[in-house]
């Protein structure tokens, strides 16, 4: 069952990861999902199996679940 929508809080972070059951949302303002782009090009560009944590960063808000972005090399 869907949840209702809340507005995610961005003064503490500019990301947020939701799930409402299988579904995954990712809620960022303008410099969140630049930051989260920069970030996936950075994994890309370095052409190995890697991963960053966000939680080691100070993007995800307090509401925020837990994520990482991985690179899984083909």
């Amino acid at each position: 069952m869907k949840q209702k929508f809340t507005k995610p809080d961005f003064e503490e972070g500019t990301l947020e990861f939701r799930t409402d059951g299988d579904e995954v949302s990712i809620y960022g303002n303008s410099e969140g999902l630049r930051w989260m782009a920069q970030k996936c090009l950075a994994l890309v560009d370095a052409d190995k199996n890697s991963h960053i944590h966000l939680d080691d960063y100070e993007v995800l808000t307090r509401k925020s679940k837990s994520a990482a972005l991985i690179l899984v090399k083909e």
